[in-house]
C-alpha cells in the first residue's frame, strides 16, 4: 500500500455517478481504515458536515473536504487507492 496521505494534503480523484465522470479536488481531513466508522473519524478530526458516502466500508478510505459552492462544503469518502496527491496528479485547475 502507498504511504498514507497526511491531513491537509491537496488531492484529487475521478468519480462516476449517473453515467458521468467528474474529477473532484479537495483537502484530506482523515484516513479511515477499512471497517472503521467514517462519521466518527470526521468528528475526531474536529469537523462536521454532510458526509457523501457510506458510513462503513471494508475498504480503506479518506475523508476529503470539497468546497462545492461559496459557502458549501461536502465531505467525500473515496477509496484510498483512487486518491492522488495533486503534485502527483499533475495539478491543473478545478
Amino acid at each position: 500500500m502507498p504511504d498514507i496521505l497526511a491531513p491537509g494534503a491537496l488531492v484529487e480523484w475521478d468519480s462516476q455517478a449517473g453515467g458521468y465522470w467528474k474529477r473532484k479536488r479537495g483537502v484530506v481531513v482523515a484516513y479511515v481504515p477499512g471497517g472503521e466508522d467514517a462519521v466518527e473519524a470526521l468528528m475526531d478530526a474536529g469537523e462536521s458536515g454532510r458526509l457523501m458516502g457510506k458510513r462503513w466500508s471494508i475498504d480503506d478510505r479518506y475523508i476529503v473536504r470539497v468546497q462545492t459552492g461559496p459557502r458549501a462544503i461536502r465531505y467525500y469518502t473515496p477509496w484510498a487507492g483512487v486518491v492522488r496527491a495533486v503534485a502527483e496528479a499533475g495539478g491543473g485547475s478545478q
